[in-house]
């Protein structure tokens, strides 16, 4: 958590299985969830996506197939080449929130950065 708090923009930490190891404070104030209530919880949980609440759980249902921060996360991974400014969304219940997002492989882990939440006329 330290390191990620060096940086300004949200940043969370994802092991292999797409759970949260830790993030930033930037994080924290994005969601509205402090630092605490985050280890454990799979990158779809944590950031609200309504496909995680269906019975498969984040990762596992149809849509997850299709989801850009996940797949940025393992191209990352699979890679070892960050992934910079990729445009994304989260499906919320208010509607969708775009984002730009960037991955940078880590040892053992990824670090995801939102660069920026778009406006609701972003393409994504």
């Amino acid at each position: 958590t330290e390191y990620l708090d060096t940086f300004d923009e949200p940043v969370v930490a994802v092991d292999p299985e797409g759970r949260i190891m830790a993030s930033n404070e930037a994080a924290a104030v994005f969601t509205g969830k402090g630092t605490e209530r985050t280890t454990g919880f799979m990158g779809g949980e944590y950031m609200e996506c309504q496909y995680a609440r269906l019975p498969e759980g984040c990762g596992r249902t149809l849509h997850c197939a299709a989801c850009t921060i996940r797949n940025t996360v393992d191209r990352a991974r699979s890679t070892g080449e960050a992934q910079r400014r990729v445009p994304a969304w989260i499906d919320q219940d208010g509607g969708p929130v775009r984002l730009l997002i960037s991955t940078y492989p880590e040892s053992s882990f990824v670090r995801l950065v939102i660069e920026e939440v778009l406006g609701e006329d972003a393409a994504g």
